[in-house]
């Protein structure tokens, strides 16, 4: 089996390197040919040399030119700026032979364009309206001759008209996108490379189909379904915005190359799809949460006893593949029973969720009872968080709990009874200078900002009617 690979190759080489021969010979023969008026390419009025160009010819568009003709490109066509080359008719196709060249700084119109292992640089406006193929010549998956698209410009791949589909099959060539690429049907076939710069976008109408490498430190924008069946997505700092699912299938690879990627709705909510639990955590991140992040951020715990039963409330600020919480009981902070399952409300948000349940079996005969909060994944991975206590004492003090700590930008204040008036809060820096300090009629439910604030370890005190309520250390980050 060997020897058959290497006869194989040999004889690709040898074919290969013959009709490479073959087109440089033609090449020699060309001749330079520029059009001298604007007009249909099919009429020798239009060109330079009185007769039609060929396939080897160097041509330069310098006038408005209907694309009337199918034309095979063995050398180079060359569309300068201000000027169009656009179709008449149907069926209009171009194509560019291995080794030829396509430079567009003006205006392109053309219905279908097959790139056989050339190189198209467009600058200008690039418009097909059927079919852009970019086919590289392989061998044994290897690519032997690449086909290579340079997008510097506008590049449109889609049916302005009856909103029939319009297709790029990136079938294993190389594509590098600058600017803005937009998309009816994207297919990126096994080993196709897209690249997207950090100036670039690419925009897509339709389901996306990836077996290749995207390699994306731009925008990769779709209404529709992300199919990563065994490509690769990476990059260095792009986002991924997904109105649709993101689905990874067989052995697609969701990384990075340094800065982190992003997988995100438009709306900052996080896409559907079965693909979240198969990228890798340290890199990429879900609506700009790293997914090596714990499953759940606790921004608080809260147990409160009115009357002859327990008021237990808890919420979060981001959940990831969340199945659902647990509340556990004990009388000795030993042995815990499970008193109530509570479904996530959301099993992959970025939003803050806030849930409420009450235990009605409280005994009040018991000095005090323990609650402790369980979070539940969908694998069956749990996380347990602190641990709360109520007792008949209780309701004769009041005690106040801050989050979120470490804070970024708001904080909120939270009492275990409903009114407290007359609120002191003050934040110290660790020379004991007072940095912040506010009365309030009552606890501020919109929060305290901490914008101005520098980041780094602060001490919170809070008063109230000339008692302190709550003295912890603050981190602002």
């Amino acid at each position: 089996m060997g020897n058959f690979y290497t006869l194989l190759s040999a004889k690709h080489f040898t074919l290969t390197f013959i009709f490479s021969l073959f087109l440089c010979m033609n090449i020699l023969y060309a001749q330079h040919v520029e059009t001298v008026n604007s007009g249909n390419w099919s009429s020798t009025n239009t060109w330079s040399t009185g007769s039609l160009p060929t396939q080897n010819d160097s041509i330069v568009i310098k006038h408005d030119v209907l694309f009337n003709v199918n034309f095979t490109v063995n050398n180079v066509i060359n569309i300068e700026s201000g000027v169009g080359l656009v179709y008449s008719g149907n069926n209009r196709k171009l194509t560019l032979s291995p080794g030829s060249r396509l430079h567009n700084n003006g205006n392109l119109k053309i219905q279908k364009v097959d790139n056989n292992a050339g190189t198209i640089n467009n600058y200008g406006i690039f418009e097909s309206s059927d079919e852009l193929n970019n086919n590289p010549i392989l061998a044994q998956g290897a690519v032997l001759e690449d086909a290579v698209i340079n997008n510097y410009g506008d590049m449109i791949v889609k049916n302005p008209g009856n909103g029939a589909s319009a297709k790029l099959n990136n079938n294993g060539g190389s594509i590098y996108n600058y600017n803005y690429l937009m998309v009816s049907d994207l297919n990126n076939n096994e080993p196709g490379f897209i690249y997207i710069d950090e100036d670039g976008m690419i925009e897509t109408d339709r389901p996306v189909q990836n077996n290749g490498t995207i390699y994306n430190n731009g925008v990769f924008y779709s209404p529709s379904n992300f199919i990563n069946n065994n490509g690769t997505i990476t990059g260095n700092g792009g986002s991924f915005v997904l109105e649709s699912n993101f689905i990874m299938n067989n052995n697609g690879i969701a990384t990075c190359d340094g800065g982190p990627i992003d997988i995100c709705g438009p709306d900052g909510t996080m896409p559907g799809g079965t693909g979240l639990n198969n990228i890798d955590p340290n890199c990429v991140s879900v609506c700009g949460v790293l997914q090596s992040a714990l499953p759940v951020e606790l921004l608080y715990f809260d147990v409160r006893l009115n009357d002859k039963q327990v008021e237990l409330e808890w919420s979060t600020s981001t959940e990831i593949n969340n199945d659902y919480f647990q509340i556990l009981k004990s009388y000795d902070a030993n042995n815990w029973e499970v008193i109530q399952t509570v479904k996530s409300q959301n099993p992959n948000s970025v939003e803050q969720l806030t849930y409420s349940t009450t235990d009605y079996d409280y005994n009040a005969g018991v000095s005090i009872t323990y609650y402790r909060l369980k979070q539940v994944d969908f694998d069956g991975t749990d996380e347990y968080f602190e641990i709360k206590s109520v007792s008949q004492n209780l309701l004769k003090n009041i005690e106040v709990s801050v989050y979120p700590n470490p804070v970024v930008d708001v904080l909120f204040l939270r009492a275990d009874k409903l009114s407290v008036d007359n609120i002191v809060v003050e934040i110290v820096n660790t020379m004991g200078q007072s940095v912040f300090k506010f009365i309030y009629d009552t606890l501020p439910s919109e929060g305290i900002s901490t914008q101005n604030l520098a980041p780094g370890l602060y001490n919170l005190i809070v008063y109230s009617e000339g008692k302190k309520l709550l003295s912890e250390p603050l981190i602002k980050k």
